[in-house]
């Protein structure tokens, strides 16, 4: 541990905000072992004393508690984030900046460098990429309660002003009904850039779940402002740093393009500026072609990026090539579904994660 101690405090509310009252909660650390148990007052509050700040640590809820959709908060109701359900219980792992946030002597709320303007697109793709015009689109909290409404432009355009990155929301079209046969509807950037598919939901509804990378990425803000986005990034995990401006390639090809390098570069700086962190870079393909041709594709993409960074004066023991071939697209472009360049392009690409 670093030999600092101090008392961190929060609570724990339902889905529908009611206090989780007089449960047992355990603070367990990386070992999982059990450093102190606490019980929540009637308001759902609890504090543990003394939490070294060099440990990280776990809070965890037994399974004889039932309740889905636990949420940590902290003691003036701001949200930190979801526990997860697992065979044994309840948990949230405490990261650092959750811990400076429920830390109590200097309680640390979302601050500007978490809020953020969302500045979107919603586009339908068929047979090219149309926009949805007059289309009321809402984003809702983890409730699924309507938090703002905004209706598209003329070019699929709507914006969201206030928005914390670190909570979890849904972008939600209200009551769209498809144009196009085989319609596929997707959130792009104003560049057309697709982000993120758009599916219905258990109720019949477009909707998508949003995961932060994505809310950066699609956020208002300038693409040279690197530092601000890597600022952003590490509220999000002290740890693991993932750049989601990726490149994209052409078919069967490992060739770098002139627009691929303006971001590499970008990426670059981002290493300059962070030397004490190793990088990964992973390269991905499309699903057309056999699975072991596009693992090996995707490994000498990721190798010629590699070459990139080495010319440019990277170390190369910080740098680790991995290829994933077609294992892991952005959409629903699978074996046997028919997609459209866009879709398929989507899926050739190089992104990086930043570790120490």
């Amino acid at each position: 541990g670093s030999g600092r101690f101090f008392d961190i405090e929060g609570k724990i509310v339902t889905i529908d905000k009611k206090p989780f009252a007089e449960v047992n909660v355990e603070l367990r650390d990386a070992t999982n072992k059990v450093v102190a148990t606490k019980k929540t007052d009637k308001n759902g509050y609890l504090k543990f004393d003394k939490v070294d700040e060099g440990m990280s640590y776990t809070l965890f809820i037994d399974k004889s508690y039932k309740e889905e959709g636990l949420k940590l908060t902290t003691k003036s109701d701001k949200s930190v984030g979801l526990f997860k359900k697992s065979k044994l219980g309840s948990e949230f792992k405490l990261m650092t900046p959750d811990i400076n946030t429920l830390e109590v002597m200097e309680v640390k709320e979302a601050t500007d460098e978490l809020m953020i303007k969302i500045k979107a697109r919603i586009v339908s793709v068929s047979d090219k990429i149309n926009p949805i015009a007059d289309q009321v689109v809402e984003l809702r909290d983890f409730q699924n309660k309507v938090l703002q409404t905004k209706m598209t432009n003329k070019d699929g355009d709507f914006e969201f002003s206030d928005v914390n990155i670190k909570e979890i929301y849904s972008v939600e079209l209200f009551e769209y009904k498809e144009k196009f046969k085989n319609e596929k509807l997707y959130l792009s950037n104003t560049k057309n850039e697709l982000v993120a598919r758009i599916s219905k939901d258990a109720n019949g509804k477009f909707a998508y779940k949003t995961i932060p990378a994505d809310m950066i990425y699609l956020s208002d803000m300038k693409s040279e402002d690197i530092s601000l986005t890597v600022k952003r990034q590490l509220k999000l995990n002290d740890n693991n740093l993932v750049i989601r401006d990726f490149i994209n390639y052409e078919v069967n090809s490992v060739v770098i393009s002139a627009q691929a390098k303006i971001v590499l570069d970008k990426i670059i700086k981002i290493a300059n500026e962070n030397k004490e962190s190793k990088i990964e870079i992973i390269s991905h393909t499309d699903v057309r072609g056999e699975g072991s041709d596009n693992l090996k594709l995707s490994q000498k993409r990721s190798e010629s990026v590699l070459e990139y960074f080495v010319k440019k004066g990277i170390d190369k023991a910080r740098l680790t090539p991995v290829g994933k071939g077609e294992t892991d697209p952005l959409n629903s472009c699978a074996d046997g579904v028919s997609c459209t360049e866009d879709e398929y392009r989507m899926n050739r690409r190089t992104e990086f994660k930043f570790y120490k």
